[in-house]
């Protein structure tokens, strides 16, 4: 009994450390990680959707314990547009004005065009959430692995 008594006081102290320090942690760094890759997949026109990134990591107590949540992406309303490409839809001449002005392109047939046709998906943020996943789910076995060690 006492073997088991030891291990069942480590586990218990493994997952107290993992909702603390360890698990927040080893989120925090793999989301930071999908916030560089979405930026650096971000299509660029005037860079405010590279600098609209960012990563919100909370830690959370509910009646099954701590639970650690992260949030990678935009607060800009065309965020989603850009990453999934919209179905056809008419846009005022200011939504496009600078783009086409940017590209030399008649700013009416740009209107048009997106009332024909939408726009394409140019996605940033799930290639990087993709191309980390890996990654993060290895971070957090190691996370785990070093709290029961202890």
């Amino acid at each position: 009994m006492r073997g088991a008594d030891r291990a069942a006081r480590r586990l218990t102290h493994a997952a107290e450390s993992l909702e603390g320090r360890g698990l927040q942690a080893a989120v925090t760094t793999a989301a930071r990680r999908i916030e560089a890759a979405a930026r650096a997949n971000a299509p660029v026109d005037t860079g405010r959707l590279r600098a609209s990134l960012k990563t919100e990591v909370r830690r959370e107590r509910g009646p099954a314990g701590g639970q650690v949540t992260a949030a990678v992406g935009s607060s800009l309303a065309y965020a989603p547009g850009v990453e999934r490409g919209t179905p056809p839809h008419w846009v005022s001449v200011r939504q496009v004005t600078g783009w086409a002005a940017r590209r030399g392109i008649n700013l009416y047939a740009v209107q048009r065009a997106i009332a024909q046709r939408g726009t394409r998906p140019h996605p940033f943020l799930k290639p990087a959430l993709d191309g980390q996943a890996g990654r993060l789910a290895a971070e957090v076995r190691a996370a785990v692995y070093r709290e029961v060690e202890r």
